[in-house]
């Protein structure tokens, strides 16, 4: 999939002004985990930001 230019909302954060693009998860992060436990081998001592995404699930009637 290529990047595609996308039309945004009208609202935007100060110093947010270019394009909006669309593109696949995997062009945008280096590595893609499922919650497995880091190896030490793989860790860095410069400050990485991690995105985290949630599935709750309830049992409620």
């Amino acid at each position: 999939m290529t990047k595609q230019i996308i039309q945004g909302p009208k609202l935007r954060f100060p110093g947010f002004s270019t394009p909006w693009v669309r593109d696949q998860v995997k062009n945008i992060f280096d590595e893609i985990t499922r919650g497995q436990v880091l190896a030490v081998s793989k860790m860095s001592p410069v400050p990485t930001p991690i995105y985290i995404s949630c599935l709750f699930i309830t049992d409620s009637e």
